[in-house]
């Protein structure tokens, strides 16, 4: 995994593969790796993530884990889909 230098955000160079350090940020590894370190297994874990198959899906399918999907575009989605029926536009899903 990578250390995440909090103050600007980069990358520190070279991979860290020592014992996880309180207060730290890290980026890559598996699912497999998180679930080593932490000593942690499925229900244990709650996994933030936006992208449906590799975050959510796969997480969930593999290690178990309680998961949770953040949808970006939905906020503008359902403010287009307020204005339109405060319009009187009627919309029908297939």
């Amino acid at each position: 995994m990578l250390q995440i230098h909090k103050n600007t955000g980069k990358l520190r160079i070279g991979t860290y593969t020592g014992d996880l350090q309180h207060g730290t940020v890290y980026s890559g590894g598996s699912s497999d790796l998180i679930s080593d370190l932490l000593d942690v297994r499925g229900k244990d874990i709650l996994y933030v993530g936006d992208h449906i198959f590799g975050d959510i899906l796969k997480s969930k399918k593999r290690q178990g884990w309680k998961t949770f999907l953040v949808v970006p575009d939905l906020i503008k989605e359902l403010q287009v889909w307020e204005e339109r029926r405060s319009e009187g536009l009627v919309f029908i899903y297939y």
